[in-house]
This record gives structure tokens, sequence and C-alpha cells, in this order.
């Protein structure tokens, strides 16, 4: 029998984790015995109470790690919770590795046994992964994977140089040989998407592929850790991976980097403007300004627009007032 654990990492998720673990309990299985390994970062509401229900009902089917709220400090922690989900992932001892936070949920019963199979199939693979919805208020819902590539769907393997820019793989699609990786890579202690540097050392060992059906849901709602911080913070934090992501490829994908900040940067003084704070779009800016090989990938033209509206606007307003507001 082919073993399969599934980490469900857990923080103040009482008002989903019931159905995230249903639905991996109620996974069709023909020849995989699928464990679900939780762990909860010291929840303060009824999560822990919760968990210890399940766990005692499914006590062979779920294992259950609770940290002491009391050991939280929050405050002094740039990216809370961080230690507890590196053990968690060093919890892992089967052959196969599903992922699955506690805020969100499967949709599809086969989709464990599908991508088993699928990897036992193509031995190649480091890892597969499903689509899956980015689920929002309202209960509606938008393609993950085609959201971040424009409507794209990528077929066949995929290699490293597909996943270092832009992470599209959805957190909950995914299944991994645990074989593939055997040592935290160093970036887990200080990014934000520890996923995305999952993947970047999962292909260091073989290559990827995307299963075109819809078998999880993310939720993206005020409580989750990235989803709802400021588009800044978010892209600050890109930045800051990309950074990690040359040092773990030696530098291999610099220019699929580079043009990936120069978007970012462009999305931050435009959001910075667009926002009426135009000085927030300093920093960004001075990155296009600085940088030798950003520059070369952006135009004098635009760098100068960018200038005014970032340290001139009221200049940028009148000059964009003579042209007639085009």
């Amino acid at each position: 029998m082919t073993r399969l654990e599934v980490l469900m990492p857990t923080y103040r998720h009482a008002a989903f984790v019931e159905q995230a673990i249903e639905s991996v309990l109620c996974q069709r299985l023909r020849d995989v015995e699928v464990v679900l390994l939780i762990s909860d970062d010291g929840s303060d509401d009824d999560t822990p109470t919760i968990l210890q229900r399940y766990a005692q009902r499914y006590p062979d089917r779920i294992r259950l790690r609770l940290r002491d709220p009391a050991t939280k400090n929050d405050q002094h922690e740039d990216l809370p919770g961080r230690q507890t989900l590196i053990n968690h992932y060093r919890w892992a001892t089967a052959e196969f590795i599903g992922l699955l936070e506690g805020d969100d949920y499967f949709i599809d019963a086969d989709k464990l046994q599908i991508q088993v199979d699928h990897l036992r199939a193509n031995p190649e693979l480091s890892f597969c992964s499903t689509n899956a919805y980015n689920e929002y208020e309202g209960n509606r819902r938008v393609d993950y994977v085609r959201g971040w590539l424009g409507g794209a769907f990528p077929q066949g393997t995929l290699t490293q140089s597909d996943i270092v820019a832009k992470n599209f793989v959805p957190t909950a699609g995914v299944v991994y040989r645990l074989d593939r990786f055997k040592e935290i890579p160093a970036p887990f202690h200080t990014v934000a998407a520890l996923d995305w540097i999952l993947y970047i050392a999962l292909t260091d060992h073989g290559g990827f592929q995307l299963l075109d059906r819809f078998s999880a849901v993310r939720r993206v709602h005020a409580g989750g850790v990235i989803s709802m911080k400021d588009l800044l913070v978010k892209i600050d934090r890109s930045l800051h991976q990309l950074t990690e992501v040359d040092g773990m490829t030696s530098g291999r994908y610099r220019t699929t980097t580079d043009q990936r900040r120069i978007e970012l940067c462009r999305m931050a003084i435009q959001h910075a403007v667009d926002t009426k704070e135009p000085e927030r779009g300093s920093p960004y800016l001075a990155l296009l300004k600085e940088s030798r090989s950003l520059r070369a990938g952006t135009t004098l033209r635009e760098r100068f627009r960018a200038e005014l509206l970032v340290n001139y606007p009221k200049f940028a307003r009148l000059i964009h007032s003579w042209k007639g507001g085009d």
C-alpha cells in the first residue's frame, strides 16, 4: 500500500478547518493510504478543540501537533509561525506528500489517487498539481492557474525555468515525491511563500506537470496570511523572494527574474500613484534607476515618466491636462 501524507497547517481556522479535514477524509482511494498531519500554530480560537475532536475520532488517519498559544509572540516575528511550518515539513515521512492549508479544501474526491497514479506513471516528475479556484466573498470563484497566466494553461512537462518568476501553482493542488525534497532550503526561514521555494527545490530533481481539473479551493479572506495584505507589502515580499530564487539557482534565470522585477516595480509605482500616495513609489523607482540590468529592461522615457509621477506629481498632472488627458 502506497503512503501519502497531507500536510495541513492551521491557525485560527475554526470557521474553515472542519471542511478542510472532511475533504481529505472523503477521498476515494484504491491503493493509497492517506494520513493527515496537522500542525496548529497556537490558535486562540476553537481550532485546537476541533482538531482534538477529529484526532480522537480518527486516530489512525490524523496525527496532531498543537503549539501552546502562550509561546507565541507574533509582534516580534516578521513571519509568524514560520518555525512551526518548517517543523511541519520535517515531520513528513511518506513516499508522497500533499498540501492543504486549514482554510482551504479539496472539491474532488479522486484528487489524491489520480495524482499518485500520475506520478507512478511518470517517474521522472518531482511533483504534479491540479488546478484550483481562488474563492472570494460571495462564493465568487476564479481560475487560479489561468488567472496567473492570462488565460493560458501550460501543457506537457514544465521545468525550473517555468516557475522561477511566477508562482502559478496552487498549493492545494500539489502532490510531490518526498525523496526529491530531502533538505529544508535556507530561504524557508526568510520568504513569505514557502510553496514557491518548495517548487524551486523540487525542480532541481525533475520536472512537473499540471492536470487541468479543478480539485481544490483556496479561500481569499481577511484572516489569510498573505492574500489580504497591502499590495506593496506583497510586492516587497515577491522582490525578496526573487532574490532568494536567484541564489538557489545560481543566477541561471536572472534575465527572467529581472523581467519580473520590472513588472513588480511598474505595478508598485502605478499603485502608489492610483492611491494618491506617490511617495510610496520611491523605492521601486530607485530600483529601476540604480540596477543596471533593470535599466536595460526599461526605456529612458518610461523612467522619466515614473520620476514625474513619483517625485513631481503636480507637474505630471499638469502635463497630463495639457495633453488633453490622453
